[in-house]
This record gives C-alpha cells, sequence and structure tokens, in this order.
C-alpha cells in the first residue's frame, strides 16, 4: 500500500452501506487496513487448570512409598467472524470452536533397601503409572 495520510481510512465502510460495503481507496484487491484491524475478529477465551499432588510416606529406613497424581486440564473457546464485502469472503463470515483437553496421570513408587553385609547395598524399585487423556 502506498505512503497515505491514515487518516483517509477512519470511514471504512460507504455512507448509508454501513457494514455490507466497505470503503476501497486503492483496490478491491485489497481490505481496508480499519476493516481489517477492527472489524475482522479473531476472539479466544481460553481457561486451564494445572496441578499435583505428591505422599511421600516412610515405613522404615529400608520401605518407602511414593504416591503422585496430577491435571492439565484446558478449554479453549474462539470465535471468527468477517463481515459482508471483505476480499476473501463476500458474504460475511462466522465461526465458533470449542476445544477441550484433558490429561491426568497418577503412579506409586515403593522403594526397597537391604543392606547384604557393610559394604555392599541392594535398592529395589518398583512402580507403575496411570495416564488418561481426554479430547
Amino acid at each position: 500500500m502506498p505512503n497515505i495520510d491514515a487518516a483517509w481510512l477512519d470511514q471504512n465502510w460507504l455512507p448509508g452501506k454501513e457494514r455490507i460495503e466497505q470503503m476501497t481507496p486503492f483496490s478491491n484487491l485489497l481490505d481496508n487496513p480499519r476493516t481489517i484491524s477492527y472489524d475482522m475478529v479473531n476472539a479466544q477465551n481460553k481457561n486451564n487448570l494445572i496441578g499435583n499432588v505428591q505422599l511421600d510416606y516412610k515405613f522404615t529406613n529400608e520401605l518407602s512409598l511414593m504416591l503422585r497424581t496430577g491435571i492439565d486440564m484446558g478449554y479453549d473457546k474462539r470465535k471468527q467472524s468477517r463481515p459482508f464485502d471483505t476480499y476473501k469472503y463476500a458474504f460475511g463470515y462466522y465461526r465458533e470452536q470449542s476445544i477441550y483437553a484433558e490429561e491426568r496421570n497418577s503412579d506409586f513408587y515403593y522403594n526397597i533397601i537391604t543392606n547384604v553385609r557393610k559394604t555392599i547395598v541392594l535398592v529395589f524399585q518398583l512402580g507403575s503409572l496411570i495416564k488418561q487423556q481426554i479430547h
């Protein structure tokens, strides 16, 4: 676009045809920059929850247990709209999307320590994981 005074584009709709026919002073192949900035909307409302909990318990000096669980959950609502008379959407455009995603993880872990001799220590570890994803 050539260098112009931005005030020329303050009125982005033709008089009497507001939100129906835009004013395109230089080319019908380009949308009015003010229409792009103020009327072509990409809205988003996003909420997330992330958290975790861990429990460590020592039964004896040789035996301990760790339990953990965590969650990552998100909800995203998106709206897109285009007014009439835009280069790509002559009759306008409207779309909504709702995206939900959730992941949960839980695991446990046993730790067993055994002294075979004064200089030899054996460590046994046992654990498992449960994972759940929802989209």
